[in-house]
């Protein structure tokens, strides 16, 4: 008997180049493989974790995200596709886990903290925007003094090193001005009301639990993550473990299926996410694509095209050794030589990756919303049924299957 993945995803809309590379190829590479049965979900309810009252989006962002599944591989005849909302069992499995895990435990999940804290940091880079909206146009204003009065030194008719002195005591007064003005501002800026733990949700600090749900309410014995998911497979394996102790074997103990993630940059050097809009999607158009790329940080030592590179710390050269590997062969000499200008690599990186893209894109077009909507509640009328059968064992060890 074949054994079962589980594995899902926020529905967050049109697919970036780090969610192809870090988790949805290497679904398809699990369903073609033929060694397991493979579930996918959609899981909007997590969403509500962080968003709970931003609903709109969900409905049109999960089908774009079916739609990238669906373009590049996965199969509704192959794959069980589905909607976490749309099968409840989910949410009776939560609950009934939730018994078992104490206060304490589920505040010590490593991600929780993290959360906690970039929550609130997203929160103060909010009230520093809405408090000084203002020092931006003063900036503006202290900018333009300084080039006016370059203006009028250099046509003098200065020797070039007179220049660069003049160029380095202006832009260090500008540094010291703004670095004063923000200084003050930030200071006269009250931060009383940025809430901290009282801001989360027990919805948000049960997530890891619904996650272990998600996966025992099918009886998963491995799951596709990345080694920062591998916490939250061990605290589904705790979890698991304590029911079976207390009630009788039921669930198997389910196994972090470690593959290797590509390490995907986006355009500002950071990892590539809708929420620092810094990425490249499935669904950009050949031109919009190449204008991002051409926007990308390169390596910052690499001023000339004749200085040596360092492509591994480059998110272009990142991208095209993912999606590319015959031309990184190719790239990453050249870049090392001072051979291949960053302007250029990008030229060539954008062409390519169209190029890759082109079959997704023509295929991901090619899905209307009714298919979308059919898939999915195919996928999930399955997926009920394998989770009532998990649910009926539950209640059954449970001794609550007496009415």
């Amino acid at each position: 008997m074949k054994k079962r993945v589980l594995s899902g995803t926020r529905p967050t809309g049109k697919a970036h180049l780090g969610n192809l590379a870090g988790a949805f190829l290497n679904w398809v590479r699990i369903q073609d493989s033929g060694e397991y049965e493979t579930f996918y979900c959609v899981v909007d309810w997590h969403s509500l974790t962080t968003d709970y009252a931003e609903t709109d989006a969900l409905r049109p962002n999960t089908l774009e995200m079916l739609r990238d599944w669906l373009a590049i591989g996965l199969s509704p005849e192959r794959s069980v596709l589905f909607l976490q909302s749309a099968v409840p069992e989910h949410a009776e499995l939560h609950l009934l886990f939730s018994m078992l895990v104490s206060l304490s435990r589920a505040l010590r999940v490593p991600t929780f903290k993290e959360h906690l804290e970039d929550k609130r940091s997203e929160l103060v880079k909010d009230k520093l925007r809405t408090e000084t909206s203002d020092v931006s146009e003063i900036l503006k204003g202290i900018r333009a003094e300084v080039t006016e009065n370059l203006a009028e030194f250099i046509a003098s008719g200065p020797s070039p090193e007179t220049v660069r002195q003049k160029l380095s005591s202006e832009l260090s007064k500008l540094t010291d001005r703004a670095s004063d003005l923000l200084a003050r501002s930030v200071a006269d800026v009250d931060f009383s009301d940025v809430p901290g733990f009282d801001a989360i949700s027990c919805g948000f600090l049960e997530y890891p639990i619904l996650q272990a749900a998600d996966i025992a309410v099918y009886r998963a014995q491995a799951v596709p993550v990345g080694e920062d998911q591998v916490p939250h497979i061990e605290f589904a394996r705790e979890i698991v473990r304590r029911f079976n102790a207390t009630y009788g074997q039921v669930f198997p103990e389910p196994e972090a299926l470690l593959t290797p993630v590509p390490r995907i940059l986006g355009s500002d050097g950071r990892k590539m996410s809708k929420r620092y809009d810094n990425g490249i999607y499935l669904a950009d158009p050949p031109d919009v694509l190449e204008r991002k790329l051409m926007g990308f940080f390169t390596d910052p030592a690499k001023i000339r095209k004749s200085d040596p590179g360092h492509p591994d710390d480059c998110p272009v050269f990142l991208l095209i050794k993912a999606f590319l590997p015959p031309r990184a062969e190719e790239v990453k000499p050249a870049c090392e030589r001072g051979e291949l200008g960053c302007v250029e690599c990008k030229r060539r990186a954008a062409a390519g990756l169209n190029e890759f893209l082109a079959p997704y894109r023509e295929k991901r077009s090619s899905f209307k919303e009714d298919y979308l909507l059919d898939v999915l509640r195919e996928g999930s009328r399955r997926a009920r049924e394998e989770a009532a059968k998990t649910m009926s064992l539950v209640r059954r060890a449970m001794k609550m299957d007496w009415l």
